[in-house]
């Protein structure tokens, strides 16, 4: 499993022609089933391949993803990241600002987004977001990965209208 995931946020070329390059990975089972340790050990593993890894867990509105990232990146050794983290966690930002800061972060920075738990946006049984901001946020982080990836974990799939994406 281990394997997999880091192929496809590397864009390894075998895993890139089979199923085209993706955005990120989706871990989705049952609780207990180990999502968010294999979830760690990706963390641990780009981290010795020189990506910032910065993790998000449970449900959040875009104000709240906004805190938490930036907070994670403020005094980063790599100065953009470091001033994208200071700008992100004021908290007069307006949102339009907050939003285009956070695609910056997998359009130009080689970031590992983990959304863990991420079951908890979902309304029961995973067929609905329980907001649509949120679904709209995530799917423009999906579009805007470039350099970097998101991971999430989940026990229920994503709703269907998202992963006709395809990139994830």
């Amino acid at each position: 499993m281990l394997r997999r995931v880091l192929r496809v946020l590397r864009d390894d070329p075998r895993t890139v022609a089979a199923h085209g390059r993706k955005a990120g990975v989706l871990l989705s089972g049952l609780g207990g089933v180990g999502k968010s340790a294999v979830a760690g050990r990706v963390m641990a593993r780009v981290s010795e391949l020189g990506w910032t890894p910065v993790v998000m867990v449970g449900r959040w509105g875009l104000g709240e993803l906004a805190m938490t990232i930036g907070a994670q990146l403020v005094g980063h050794q790599e100065e953009a990241l470091d001033r994208l983290g200071r700008m992100l966690v004021q908290t007069n930002l307006p949102d339009a600002v907050r939003q285009q800061q956070l695609h910056a972060l997998p359009a130009r920075y080689q970031v590992l987004l983990v959304l863990d738990n991420f079951e908890d946006n979902l309304a029961l049984g995973g067929r609905d977001f329980r907001d649509a901001i949120t679904e709209d946020i995530l799917l423009q982080l999906l579009q805007a990965a470039q350099r970097g990836k998101l991971l999430v974990t989940s026990r229920y799939p994503l709703p269907r209208r998202t992963m006709a994406n395809k990139q994830i």
